[in-house]
Formats: structure tokens, C-alpha cells, sequence
């Protein structure tokens, strides 16, 4: 039966990976094993290069890559490998030519000699969330490392998350990596719409131990990203924005007033829905007030795109 090829269905691909019988002319008490993914030109053209890697007690690592430039429009990308019996981790990823891994999946199997085994890897896409994180006390910015990982701890800087492409949810809690004492908290969220693509969501972290915490509404992020457009509806997440009274939000140069956002709704207690206005100057602060101009949050920077 001919290998199902790559197969993209919104955010899930699926790979038929074969175990045939032990092969007569491999090593001995090894299965061979054939890993299909159909034509070159099933595959979607961004990606560059196809790795494998087979991995298991009792047997060194096996890593496997295919160069896809290297292969004509109808050949087959297919891995065929020894792989001793026992169980084991086949782990792909298939990156674009920046060396981004753009769908990743792993299966784990128990192989035996002389037993034929078919199955599926999931193939997961994977996105990017760029973003700095700001303090509420001077938007200072230290540069930190890259984060490569579902859940990242930060201080305050920049920071790099790979993530599964479709809604991300960036919740930032660094605590006393920051100073003893404090309860620092951020939330954000952004949209990774398909494998390989980029989003970027800027946090501020508020101390939740601090006075005015409760006093006052905190803006924490903002989606889509600040680089915003008059007339655009946008999200803001923060903390105090169950409010007895409706608040007004504002986009100022340097304090509230005179530009106030149109049509806010409070969604939840730690979101608003607000659209910018059309007046809304190129770049500055987002405050949500209580009343008018008195007991508002923290500045949140904003620019509108041209």
C-alpha cells in the first residue's frame, strides 16, 4: 500500500511511518524501518528540510535528515533505517530554511523482529511569540535569553516563545526573581495562525502586593499588539476592571485625556474590549480610568501603524 502522503488539515499533519520485516540483509535482530511522507511536491513549500531521530534504551541516537531541495518535484521523501528491536522514540520535525521547526510530533513503539507495524506521527505546527515584558515602576528593559518552552518564568526584558501555532496565552509570574516581597503578574494572548508564524505581545507586570493594586485598574497587554489602527477593535487584559462604574479608556501622548477609546466593554474581570479611536496619536500611553481622568491604571505603550 502506497504511504499516505503529508497531509495539512488546520493545524495537524499526519505522517504513515512503516516497520516492514526484519531484512535479510540488515543487522542482525534489526527491524527495517520505512518512514514515508509522500512526493516532495505534497509538501508544503516552506519547509526545507525534514529530520529524524530514533531514540531508545540499550541504542545509540539515530538522526536523519533529508534536504528537500535536494529531491526532484515527484520523488518520494522517504527515510529508510536499521533500528534494533525494543522501545522506542521516533521524533520529527520538519524547519524552513532559518532553521525554525515548523511541525513537530513523536511516537513511541515497542519494535519486534519479523512484525509488520504501521503508524501515524501527529504533527504539530508551531509558531512564534515575540514580546517584552515592561515594570510598571520605570518600563525599564534588560535583554534575557531566548525561552524555548511552553511555560517561561521571566524578570523583566525580552523574550523569544515558541509555542503551538492557534491561540497562545502568555502568563507571566516571575515573583521574587524580580525582588523579594513582590507578587508580579502579566497576562497577554496572541494568535499563532499557522506553522511558522510570527506574533508579538508585550506584558507589563504589576505587583499585586503594592497599595494602589487594588485601588486602581492595571493594563498588563494587549491584543492584537500594540502597533495598532484607528478603528481597530482591540483587547486589553489586565487586573480591577470589574468596575462598578464603566471605564473610560485612553491613548495619550502623555497622561489621560483628550483621545478616549470608543465602544469599551468589559468582557471579563481582566478584559476589556475597546476600539481605538480614529484621533488616537501615533504613539503613546493606554489608561483605563475609573472616573474620567482620576485613579487610572498604569501607562500601557501603544503605537498606530501607518
Amino acid at each position: 500500500m502506497r504511504p499516505l502522503p503529508l497531509l495539512i488539515l488546520l493545524l495537524l499533519t499526519a505522517w504513515t511511518v512503516g516497520c516492514a520485516a526484519e531484512s535479510p540483509t540488515g543487522p542482525a535482530k534489526s527491524v527495517e524501518v520505512l518512514a514515508a511522507f509522500g512526493e516532495r511536491a505534497d509538501l508544503p513549500p516552506e519547509i526545507a528540510y525534514i529530520a529524524l531521530a530514533v531514540t531508545g534504551e540499550g541504542m545509540d541516537t539515530i538522526r536523519r535528515t533529508i534536504d528537500v531541495a535536494d529531491l526532484e518535484p515527484d520523488e518520494d521523501v522517504v527515510f529508510r533505517l536499521q533500528v534494533s528491536p525494543g522501545k522506542r522514540t521516533f521524533s520529527v520535525a520538519c524547519y524552513n530554511d532559518a532553521n525554525f521547526g515548523l511541525y513537530r510530533g513523536e511516537y513511541v513503539t515497542t519494535l519486534q523482529p519479523k512484525q509488520n507495524v504501521q503508524f501515524e506521527i501527529d504533527m504539530v505546527a508551531y509558531g512564534l511569540v515575540r514580546g517584552a515584558v515592561f515594570t510598571f515602576a520605570d518600563n525599564s528593559l534588560t535583554p534575557l535569553p531566548d525561552y524555548n518552552q511552553d511555560d517561561i518564568v521571566v524578570a523583566d526584558g525580552h523574550y523569544r516563545l515558541e509555542a503551538r501555532a492557534g491561540t497562545v496565552q502568555i502568563e507571566l509570574a516571575p515573583g521574587d526573581l524580580v525582588a523579594p516581597g513582590q507578587d508580579l503578574w502579566g497576562f497577554n494572548i496572541a494568535l499563532l495562525a499557522a506553522a511558522g508564524a510570527e506574533a508579538q505581545a508585550d506584558v507589563v507586570l504589576v505587583d499585586r502586593h503594592a497599595s494602589d493594586f487594588a485601588a486602581r485598574p492595571w493594563v498588563t497587554g494587549a491584543y492584537p499588539h500594540v502597533g495598532l489602527a484607528a478603528g481597530q477593535r482591540i483587547d486589553l487584559y489586565g487586573a480591577g476592571f470589574d468596575l462598578a462604574a464603566a471605564p473610560a479608556v485612553w491613548f495619550a501622548t502623555t497622561q489621560p485625556g483628550g483621545t478616549g477609546g470608543l465602544e469599551v466593554e468589559v468582557v471579563a474581570e481582566d478584559n476589556l474590549l475597546v476600539t481605538v479611536p480614529a484621533d488616537a496619536p501615533s504613539g503613546g500611553d493606554i489608561y483605563v480610568c475609573l472616573n474620567g481622568t482620576e485613579g487610572c491604571s498604569n501607562p500601557f505603550p501603544f503605537g498606530v501603524a501607518p
